[in-house]
């Protein structure tokens, strides 16, 4: 009789973690690692975008709509039941597990979490304690944890120490990405082609959030339009007040009559590999990431890529960037302007960052990840 694999999707509400979760159940095939059943829990617009089959059940509790301190209780109490009366192995993708089911395997999601820095962003703010709350839980799942899987080297290689996770069982599975985005490297033109009319159009896709320095772009940009570059800045992504005003007043400065800045908000996961083939330019300014999807996505999509030097940036764009410091916006303009005056340059890099792309899949990911908790598994029943 095969296995039962329980997932605790508790804290995947939105973003990253639930396209992680819901594409790799969508891919995943669990019988050939030794579960006939995979049990999720988690909240209702969670469950609800997660796929309908017959191997895969779904676990909902009104206090998985509450916040991180209900939640919590819910595990100590109701769960740690459920949970051993129903499942073999445990994996919690979200990285919050604070029980004592074993085995179980944790997972790093945030780097906010973990780096001091990023998270003084928030400071006097209520989100600054919640990410020290969540700097507590996290650090106790992750030294308690049968295996752990993170998503980039960079977070493996600074949690690790931060922590002194030495020794433990741990695995870096990158996320994948949807052949949706997969596109060519398009024609790229001399920047004489482009006017302000019809202008040469710079992206940036990421929530507005402190950490992301979109003000700083809307900046870089409008001084190159001061000296005569043809550019028209899009971005889109939702936005939290407190860096939403920031944004506002930059734009309010440097573009009063909205003439080059689009600010589209959300835009759904269906939908966004329109704007990147839209698009000629992607910028990331990003500080604090784990594993940056929308860069994948950019490289995927064919675009040249002017991004923040910080973080795991480089792991994954490798030599296929211009980077920047995401802090000073002299550099970011320097970075977009090297990418506008050399056709030449945009078409190598976005060929190089295009082909680095393909080694991200959903299959792979999924795949790793089933394996890993067997293997996990294994080791502890051993």
């Amino acid at each position: 009789m095969g296995k039962v694999l329980g997932i605790l999707a508790s804290n995947l509400r939105a973003g990253g973690g639930v396209t992680h979760l819901r594409e790799v159940l969508k891919v995943a095939k669990p019988q050939e690692y030794g579960f006939d059943k995979v049990v999720v829990w988690s909240c209702k617009s969670t469950l609800d975008v997660l796929p309908d089959v017959d191997w895969l059940e779904k676990v909902h509790h009104p206090a998985l709509e509450q916040n991180v301190k209900a939640r919590l209780k819910w595990q100590r109490t109701v769960f740690e039941k459920e949970v051993s009366g129903m499942c073999d192995v445990l994996w919690a993708p979200g990285g919050g597990y604070a029980g004592d089911f074993q085995p179980y395997i944790s997972m790093s999601r945030n780097m906010l979490v973990f780096e001091a820095k990023e998270r003084n962003r928030y400071r006097y703010k209520l989100d600054y304690f919640r990410f020290l709350m969540l700097f507590s839980v996290q650090s106790k799942s992750f030294k308690k944890a049968a295996g752990m899987i993170f998503i980039s080297n960079y977070a493996k290689e600074y949690i690790s120490k931060k922590i002194n996770l030495k020794n433990k069982n741990t695995k870096v599975i990158n996320h994948g990405m949807s052949n949706v985005f997969r596109e060519t490297v398009k024609e790229q033109k001399p920047i004489e082609e482009y006017s302000f009319e019809n202008p040469y159009n710079v992206l940036y896709v990421s929530p507005v959030y402190v950490y992301k320095h979109q003000w700083n772009v809307v900046k870089a940009v409008a001084e190159l339009r001061k000296k005569g570059y043809p550019l028209a800045l899009t971005l889109v992504g939702k936005s939290v007040p407190d860096a939403k005003v920031t944004l506002d007043k930059a734009i309010a400065e440097h573009d009063p009559k909205g003439e080059w800045v689009t600010y589209h908000g959300h835009v759904d996961y269906e939908d966004i590999d329109k704007i990147y083939k839209a698009s000629e330019l992607f910028v990331f300014a990003s500080s604090c990431e784990n594993m940056p999807n929308t860069l994948i996505e950019a490289m995927s999509s064919g675009l040249p890529i002017a991004c923040s030097k910080l973080g795991p940036m480089p792991e994954f764009l490798d030599e296929a960037g211009i980077y920047f410091d995401p802090e000073q916006p002299s550099t970011i303009e320097k970075a977009i302007k090297e990418f506008v005056d050399n056709p030449q340059i945009r078409k190598e890099k976005a060929e190089i960052s295009l082909a680095n792309s393909k080694t991200y899949s959903w299959e792979k990911c999924a795949d790793e990840s089933f394996k890993f908790v067997k293997e996990t598994y294994d080791k502890y029943t051993a």
